[in-house]
């Protein structure tokens, strides 16, 4: 095979790493200034001993209602799929578990591999389905986004209620009604020579059979209920730790919103620090809660997210490295 000229390939690669530099050179600076900030504004004396006061059903609660919710992303990328909910589930949370140790999302790509190598699934189809995933997220993320504006009464937003939940709920769904309609586009597409070259074109071909046969009611039902259930987990959470301030539902939307792109932003693995330092300062400048209560609310808040995951995936390729070694 014909090797590209090498000046054609190393800018790509150079460029590439000078934008991971920079984006850990970002990260680094900003987890150095709430360091700082932490040390100067911070006792933590106390936030110990609001960490030591957290009710340890609430952690508990907190956890089973995690697990409940990484079931149901298992079940949606079997349903988009069509394959087996058990390998789905385990694809799933190695993602997010390689997510929360890695920067720039790098679980996606793990979870891919994993998929394609330890359960013989068809890369293109999987990589279509994480797509399809996001999709379903970004309409709810919309949708809570789209709730709080209307309920903000802010005076720059001039559209009514009901407009600003139409248009959320419009443009994701355009979105996956153009995936699914341009699965012909993508049969005609692995067909190019390029990816035929590189060996890419049945990975492509393999996206464009799952969007032609995608079924949107199941999967969209299960993002719902994934949802739901997070903003529940919320709502039940930061009203069992900080009972004394009044935080309803349109504050867990708020904080399922600060959380997800916290998580989202793809420098830091798990929007580390961003995402204690969103949901703190949220505690802090609208309900009024003293700093160190806020931090230990929201740190611990992140490790009951991320603790069932984690643990799961430990056990299975813990599980998986004890089987090999047996055979």
């Amino acid at each position: 095979m014909h090797n590209p000229p090498r000046s054609t390939v190393k800018p790509l690669i150079f460029g590439s790493r000078g934008h991971g530099f920079i984006a850990l050179a970002v990260n680094a600076a900003f987890l150095a200034l709430l360091s700082y900030w932490l040390s100067q504004n911070v006792n933590f004396s106390d936030l110990r001993k609001y960490l030591q006061q957290i009710p340890t059903s609430a952690i508990m609660v907190g956890m089973a209602m995690n697990v409940a919710v990484l079931m149901c992303f298992g079940a949606r990328l079997a349903a988009i799929l069509d394959a087996k909910i058990f390998p789905c589930f385990l694809i799933t949370i190695t993602g997010m578990t390689f997510n929360s140790l890695l920067p720039f999302r790098l679980g996606e790509g793990v979870k891919l591999y994993c998929g394609g190598a330890l359960f013989h699934l068809p890369v293109g189809g999987l990589g279509a389905a994480i797509v399809m995933e996001k999709l379903y997220d970004l309409l709810m993320l919309l949708l809570l986004l789209a709730t709080l504006i209307a309920n903000a009464h802010l005076p720059f937003v001039n559209i009514g209620s009901p407009q600003i939940l139409r248009l959320a709920v419009a443009a994701p769904l355009c979105g996956l009604l153009i995936f699914r309609a341009r699965g012909a586009g993508i049969k005609v597409l692995s067909r190019l020579a390029i990816l035929e070259r590189f060996g890419l074109n049945s990975i492509v071909e393999q996206a464009g059979i799952l969007f032609t046969r995608q079924k949107v009611v199941f999967p969209a039902f299960l993002t719902l209920l994934i949802w739901s259930v997070n903003v529940s987990l919320v709502l039940f959470f930061f009203r069992a730790v900080a009972p004394e301030i009044h935080f309803g539902v349109l504050d867990a939307m708020a904080l399922v919103v600060i959380a997800s792109l916290a998580i989202a932003a793809p420098v830091s693995p798990a929007g580390l620090g961003v995402f204690e330092a969103g949901i703190a300062a949220y505690l802090i400048n609208f309900h009024g809660l003293q700093t160190e209560k806020a931090i230990s609310a929201a740190a611990l808040y992140h490790f009951v997210i991320s603790l069932p995951h984690s643990a799961i995936t430990a056990a299975f390729f813990t599980s998986m490295f004890l089987f090999r070694k047996r055979t």
